[in-house]
């Protein structure tokens, strides 16, 4: 999902199952997430969802640029991560967010009580910025 609404309704992701999408690599077009990807999108609500057997050579959860994601109780495990095909990896996580808007850079993101496990690399980037909370989270 790319964008968010101008009338302050916001997207929600709530009591999905994301299971055994595959990410093909295709070269010169970079990195591809398989699990939920938003950009630009505002406030988005994730909750509840469990986000599991996916392959990537990206992520699993990717919430990027102008957006302020309320991120609770999600489950995200045995995710696998693989760049070994992409000509010039950027790094790969299970979970990726990296808030830098304009539009809602005074919101803080916040990620709390997920359980983030079994996946090949987990890493969370761009936590402290902007207010932002990661809290109560299991990391196995």
């Amino acid at each position: 999902m790319s964008g968010y609404a101008l009338d302050g309704e916001r997207a929600e992701f709530i009591g999905n199952l994301v299971q055994g999408n595959k990410t093909l690599t295709i070269p010169g077009f970079g990195t591809s997430p398989t699990g939920i990807y938003l950009a630009d999108a505002g406030t988005p609500l994730i909750k509840n969802n469990i986000i599991t057997g996916n392959y990537s050579n990206d992520s699993a959860l990717r919430l990027i640029g102008d957006i302020a994601p309320l991120v609770i109780q999600n489950m995200i495990y045995g995710n696998q991560l693989d760049q070994s095909q992409v000509i010039a990896p950027a790094g790969a996580s299970a979970v990726i967010v990296v808030p830098n808007g304009k539009s809602f850079r005074n919101y803080p993101s916040i990620i709390a009580s997920n359980t983030i496990a079994d996946n090949t690399y987990v890493v969370i980037p761009s936590i402290g910025q902007y207010g932002n909370q990661l809290s109560n989270q299991r990391l196995v």
